[in-house]
């Protein structure tokens, strides 16, 4: 397939907390990144992968009354396994 020999790209939970702004978290086309990650993430699964990263953050945020810059990344990356994510390559194996 076309797609086998692609690098893949992680996008980090530090580009979605806005730095001059408390308690917002930004998706999307407009998350901080380079141009080449940029490319990687445009398409509908990442933008909704990355609302769902955002969505299950804010909960966490308010569930231990944190701000968005100082939730524990362990703690979400259980919450979205948990909730079915796919985010390590691994799932993606064994789901196939």
């Amino acid at each position: 397939m076309a797609g086998d020999n692609m690098e893949k790209a992680q996008v980090f939970y530090s580009t979605l907390p806005r730095l001059a702004e408390v308690d917002v978290l930004v998706v999307g086309r407009c998350f901080s990144a380079t141009h080449e990650a940029h490319a990687s993430c445009r398409s509908m699964a990442q933008c909704m992968a990355m609302g769902q990263a955002a969505g299950t953050a804010a909960a966490l945020c308010i569930e231990q009354r944190v701000d968005p810059r100082d939730l524990d990344v362990a703690s979400l990356q259980a919450r979205l396994v948990e909730n079915g994510a796919i985010i390590y390559d691994e799932q993606q194996t064994k789901a196939a």
